[in-house]
């Protein structure tokens, strides 16, 4: 099995730590590895609902 080129990291959107962590993690991807989903968000909401 391979391994995937991309990860997903799910974060808190309104931790301030989770937002720097966030920022720093995308200054510093230059491979563009990750990609972010905030757990607080409307996609997240309607997972939880359905």
């Amino acid at each position: 099995m391979e391994k995937p080129d991309q990860s997903i990291i799910i974060f808190d959107g309104v931790c301030n730590l989770c937002e720097y962590s966030v920022r720093f993690i995308v200054k510093n991807d230059r491979q563009a590895r990750f990609k972010f989903h905030c757990l607080v968000s409307t996609l997240t909401l309607q997972s939880k609902t359905a």
